[in-house]
């Protein structure tokens, strides 16, 4: 598990996940696949102001999907310098906690990642709209 997370960051760092600050112009539409057929499909995203265990700031909600929806395997968000990742387990959602402060109703541009098990990758940037 630490390999594929190790793994995932690396190509996370390749494949550009880094936040740009993007314009309306410069934001992705989702649902969204890579490139390749192989590739997972970012279905929807969410923002939220609060998560598991009383963690108090940005929590980003991702659903997925794949061609073999037990294939999907890792997700990132990265707002800003703050990045976080979450693991798909069993499920078509992943959630990630990132560390800043959360408004509700503030929107926030968000650049995400998923790969799945089998090397394939999609990346989006997209405006979030904080809902408590």
């Amino acid at each position: 598990m630490r390999t594929m997370r190790l793994a995932f960051l690396a190509l996370c760092t390749v494949a550009g996940c880094s936040s740009n600050g993007g314009t309306d112009d410069s934001l992705d539409v989702l649902p969204k696949r890579g490139e390749r057929t192989t590739d997972p499909t970012i279905v929807s995203a969410m923002a939220g102001c609060s998560g598991d265990l009383m963690f108090k700031g940005l929590v980003i909600r991702i659903d997925a999907s794949d061609p073999t929806p037990s294939n999907l395997g890792s997700c990132a968000a990265m707002f800003g310098a703050t990045m976080g990742q979450g693991q798909f387990g069993s499920s078509v959602r992943c959630v990630v906690e990132l560390g800043p402060d959360c408004t509700v109703g503030t929107d926030y541009i968000v650049d995400l990642t998923i790969g799945n098990k089998t090397a394939g990758v999609t990346v989006a940037t997209v405006k979030l709209h904080a809902g408590p």
